[in-house]
């Protein structure tokens, strides 16, 4: 903004006017998607995943498309840089090395990555830093899930302000929670901070952070929702992009693959 500020003064032979200007410079702010309800949305990238993160970075998908979002990674990096020229940086973690489980072997549950420890770190960063808790929801998502918020806001709006979290995959005909997109309110983490420690006393080692989550959220007493339709996926409910009633599809680990998807669910939901 601008402030103009004219003096004058005058003599018995002449007249001079003298103008001074002032200038405020406002600091430029990257615009975000606001809606209701609030999202705080972050995924844990790797190194083969930086692609995707970088594109969806690019062209505001996926968690970008949240009101505030955070990129968690072993390696500090600039993803790009925003509308006002600064980059975003990786919030870093020191994340352990993450084996595959195999079923059979004492207390493994899942045939996936053995992920527990990396989550519960990523979850610690985040709830330290404080931004999460300007949410209603938080929210992560994996590289490799085709994500829009605005659609996913209006599966959690009859939940807004409950101690609630979300079963969003039907496993072999039970609900679960599917680790390529999973919501919590904020009201429950909340409680998962003031007790983690009992989930973290849990038998989690053999387990994938899905799971951890979920029999975390059950036992401290937080409300499970089950909504298959917030994930398209093969291995919980199988449905083509061009099906825009879906928040997320899953998996698109190639750069074309998912931005073929992306675009289709766009197009879709145009002609719906």
């Amino acid at each position: 903004t601008a402030t103009r500020t004219v003096t004058s003064t005058s003599t018995a032979t002449s007249t001079s006017t003298t103008v001074s200007t002032t200038t405020t410079t406002t600091p430029c702010v990257s615009p975000r998607n606001r809606g209701t309800p609030s999202l705080f949305c972050f995924s844990v990238m790797t190194v083969k995943e930086v692609p995707l993160i970088e594109n969806q970075f690019m062209r505001k998908q996926s968690i970008f498309a949240c009101d505030d979002y955070a990129v968690i990674s072993s390696m500090k990096m600039s993803i790009g840089k925003d509308e006002c020229g600064w980059d975003l940086w990786t919030w870093v973690n020191d994340l352990p090395e993450v084996p595959m489980g195999q079923l059979g072997l004492k207390g493994v549950a899942t045939k996936s990555y053995l992920n527990t420890e990396t989550f519960i770190w990523a979850w610690t960063t985040l709830m330290n830093s404080g931004y999460l808790w300007r949410a209603d929801f938080a929210v992560k998502a994996d590289p490799d899930c085709v994500f829009f918020p605005d659609r996913l806001r209006t599966h959690l709006k009859p939940s807004l302000g409950t101690k609630s979290y979300f079963l969003n995959c039907n496993y072999n005909g039970e609900a679960k929670i599917f680790g390529a997109l999973e919501v919590y309110s904020v009201p429950a983490m909340k409680v998962y901070q003031a007790k983690s420690d009992v989930c973290k006393g849990m038998d989690w080692h053999g387990w994938g952070e899905d799971l951890y989550m979920q029999e975390c959220m059950r036992i401290l007493g937080a409300t499970a929702v089950e909504d298959m339709a917030m994930v398209g996926d093969d291995r919980c409910l199988p449905v083509t992009c061009t099906d825009p009633s879906r928040a997320s599809y899953h998996p698109y680990k190639d750069l074309d693959d998912y931005q073929r998807c992306w675009t289709q669910s766009v197009n879709s939901e145009m002609w719906r």
